[in-house]
């Protein structure tokens, strides 16, 4: 998609995904003195339980190799920061935490979005909103209005797909709104519109086409709340 960064332009040079997620493990990283090979680390990933793809993951964003590079060249060694970190982001997942939040990007609809603790993770069933969405409405110029935005994918995806739409996205919480316009930036897009406001509130006195929404994990955490 076009106007999607790659996974590995996202995170390099970036102050969000990786420098936020793991500088603050990095000087526990410092000590470790072996090179290790790529298809050893994977092995010591599987032995914790790490799912092979979420492994294969952690360490194209450490090393910028793409999936293809760690499986032709298996034996090559890993420096020895990057190995660490590797080490540490395995055993973050091993205890549970959603890979999205450690690599600090989750891919939604081919593009790249920034995720942290403030906002939901992206789940890949919330694209099929996405494209009732895009086959509701021809390219024609419309407004919809996306409620509970979190990340931004739906808008995101949404404006990207359909750059005459006009995009106005809701969230109650400014840092996760906070996350929503990184992404917005990221991916160059000018027709999205950021409010703050609990749902519907947020909208007064504008007109839309369409609202979309995916609150069923908010809703989940209420409930158990």
């Amino acid at each position: 998609m076009s106007c999607a960064p790659r996974l590995a332009e996202l995170a390099e040079g970036s102050d969000v995904v990786n420098d936020s997620s793991l500088s603050a493990d990095a000087a526990r990283a410092r000590n470790v003195t072996d090179s290790p090979s790529i298809a050893s680390l994977l092995t010591e990933a599987a032995l914790q339980g790490v799912a092979r793809l979420d492994a294969e993951v952690l360490l194209q964003q450490l090393t910028r190799h793409p999936r293809a590079h760690l499986l032709a060249y298996a034996d090559e060694a890993v420096d020895t920061m990057t190995a660490a970190l590797f080490r540490i982001g395995v055993q973050r997942r091993a205890a549970g935490e959603p890979l999205a939040y450690i690599t600090g990007v989750r891919e939604f609809w081919s593009l790249p979005l920034v995720v942290t603790p403030a906002v939901l993770v992206p789940r890949p069933e919330t694209e099929l909103l996405v494209e009732r969405c895009l086959d509701r409405f021809d390219s024609a110029p419309h407004r919809i209005a996306d409620l509970g935005t979190g990340s931004g994918a739906i808008a995101l995806a949404l404006a990207c797909e359909r750059p005459q739409w006009s995009l106005v996205a809701t969230d109650i919480a400014a840092d996760a709104l906070e996350i929503a316009a990184i992404n917005c930036k990221r991916l160059q897009l000018t027709n999205v519109s950021l409010n703050r406001g609990s749902w519907c509130e947020a909208l007064t006195g504008m007109p839309f086409d369409a609202i979309v929404s995916n609150p069923f994990d908010e809703f989940r955490i209420n409930a158990a709340l």
